[in-house]
């Protein structure tokens, strides 16, 4: 019983985790097409996924604990479901297989999902530093610090070629 509700916490894990990858798609997109009111709307909908997944990795550690528990093992609140996959007696071997095949997709989707956020955090930066290179053309940012120097003979009039006044 308390084996078939860890698969099944696994199984839901791995669903919401799926849902992540699907969403980063949709946010690389929406990232590459500068459209920030939804990427507002995703990031507020992986946060809402993020602590559903949470709860759920909460409930699969208790679920560890007590199939420990039933099945007469010593586990403790930081063990995780590899330990009690290692610890499983050959008589569970059916069930070590079930719960490995499932912790394995759910790492691979995991693993997948890191890869895209990444790819999406390397898409920001890019965008950040096109948004300050622009910047930078439309406000002519000076070459020196703007500090006091005497004036050297003759006044000299800096001219300007940016399209505002950065201190202003």
């Amino acid at each position: 019983m308390v084996m078939t509700q860890l698969l099944q916490t696994i199984q839901q894990m791995t669903e919401r985790h799926e849902r992540l990858l699907l969403l980063a798609d949709v946010k690389r997109e929406v990232i590459i097409r500068d459209q920030v009111d939804d990427l507002m709307r995703i990031t507020a909908e992986e946060n809402a996924i993020v602590k559903e997944i949470t709860r759920l990795e909460l409930a699969s550690r208790q679920y560890v604990v007590q199939a420990g528990e039933a099945l007469g093992l010593t586990v403790s609140a930081s063990d995780t479901i590899s330990d009690l996959l290692q610890a499983l007696p050959d008589v569970y071997a059916q069930q070590r297989r079930t719960l490995t095949q499932a912790r394995a997709k759910l790492v691979e989707t995991i693993d997948e999902l890191k890869r895209k956020n990444e790819l999406n955090r390397q898409l920001i930066d890019q965008s950040l530093q096109y948004i300050s290179f622009n910047i930078d053309v439309l406000t002519d940012a000076p070459e020196q610090d703007m500090t006091y120097q005497k004036p050297v003979g003759e006044q000299q009039v800096k001219k300007r070629t940016g399209l505002f006044d950065r201190k202003a």
